[in-house]
């Protein structure tokens, strides 16, 4: 079979600002071992990084024009030379403007394709400019999905959320794999793991690492619950790359909860390899979404043997509840402070979680969620 993922943006994992990025290039990788040969084709808005992909046909192409809902005419003119070799096409995103045209396209060469959510389908996203996007959710988002030969979800709570969106065509529900992540641990651990900073392991160290939206991230409730727990003992490390919309905003709330002490934001970490050197050198990680869809930052502090804290809007809360690899918070200050006095007193615990969270991820591999895609279609 011939697949090619079509993407707005450039592949590298160890570059990768965004969670999509990690599952087009270890997805692509699984149906390559799988004998399938795979080919990108992007169209990327920036390029501050090259592309990195091995035994993949990359075919990069300019920007989109038009606020993105134009790509070149380069791809359009490639589909349709080969829409005679081409088997499946992978998008990736239904509020991606770039796809909108080229689902048509595919639909009118009658050329199949499948589509990942990426957590497009819950409520969260929707809030912001709501009357636009409900505008675009009925003219393009639903057309591009239910045109589709399939629908790719993450999670149960996923597949729920895409049929209250108005998703009709046949879903699939294939998790994100942790195996590449695990294999890099595997490699690290022979040798001693060192703290990317000084932390003092006298103090209770929490980390996020991410994308630092105060809003979507649900960080402004993070701080304000450090805040509220009034620990000196307590200190949050906040790792990731700012955007210009909210440049400035966790920091104007740090200061103003006088919080500089123990509150550090820091430039974002790709390289694997320095995560996992943070995951191993903080007592809990936390991620405090409004809404998300399974990122992937768990799988690799899990990986790592670092306890997780996370929110029912990370979609993760089931499985991090199941497989006793740390706790559930609801996205307000009593409970995440309520909480964090509790692990603070009883680090048996976190002994507990941090044993379990190793092979909690085990099963969880990129053939797995390539196999189940491959039953449905």
């Amino acid at each position: 079979m011939r697949i090619v993922h079509y993407f707005a943006g450039r592949v590298n994992p160890e570059k990768a600002k965004v969670g999509s990025v990690h599952v087009l290039y270890y997805l692509s990788s699984a149906q390559k071992a799988d004998g399938h040969e795979v080919d990108w084709y992007l169209v990327p808005r920036k390029s501050e990084y090259e592309n990195r992909g091995h035994g993949f046909g990359i075919f990069d192409y300019g920007k989109a024009k038009l606020f993105g809902l134009l790509p070149p005419l380069a791809v359009f003119a490639k589909f349709i030379r080969e829409r005679k070799s081409i088997n499946l096409v992978h998008l990736h995103g239904p509020f991606t403007q770039e796809n909108i045209l080229i689902s048509l396209c595919l639909f009118l060469l009658g050329i199949p394709y499948v589509i990942s959510s990426h957590g497009s389908f819950s409520p969260g996203a929707m809030k912001g400019k709501y009357l636009l996007k409900l505008i675009y959710k009925y003219f393009f988002a639903l057309p591009i999905c239910n045109s589709a030969k399939l629908v790719h979800v993450h999670t149960e709570s996923d597949l729920q959320e895409a049929r209250n969106f108005g998703v009709t065509v046949s879903c699939v529900v294939a998790e994100h794999g942790s195996d590449h992540i695990s294999e890099k641990f595997s490699e690290k651990i022979k040798t001693e793991l060192t703290p990317p900073i000084e932390i003092n392991p006298e103090k209770f160290n929490l980390l996020f690492l991410g994308r630092l939206d105060p809003w979507h991230k649900g960080l402004d409730i993070l701080i304000e619950a450090i805040s509220a727990l009034n620990n000196k003992d307590v200190n949050l490390f906040l790792i990731g790359p700012p955007k210009s919309r909210y440049k400035g905003v966790l920091e104007e709330l740090v200061n103003r909860l006088e919080l500089c002490d123990q509150v550090k934001i820091l430039p974002p970490v790709y390289d694997l390899v320095k995560k996992i050197n943070w995951y191993s050198s903080v007592d809990l990680f936390v991620h405090p979404s409004r809404f998300d869809v399974f990122p992937i930052a768990i799988y690799e502090a899990l990986a790592a043997g670092c306890p997780v804290m996370v929110t029912p809007g990370t979609q993760a809360d089931d499985f991090v509840t199941d497989n006793k690899v740390g706790v559930v918070v609801d996205l307000n200050i009593n409970s995440i402070t309520n909480h964090l006095k509790s692990l603070f007193i009883e680090k048996e615990r976190l002994i507990l979680y941090k044993y379990n969270s190793i092979s909690a991820i085990g099963e969880r591999t990129w053939k797995r969620t390539w196999e189940k895609m491959l039953t449905k279609l």
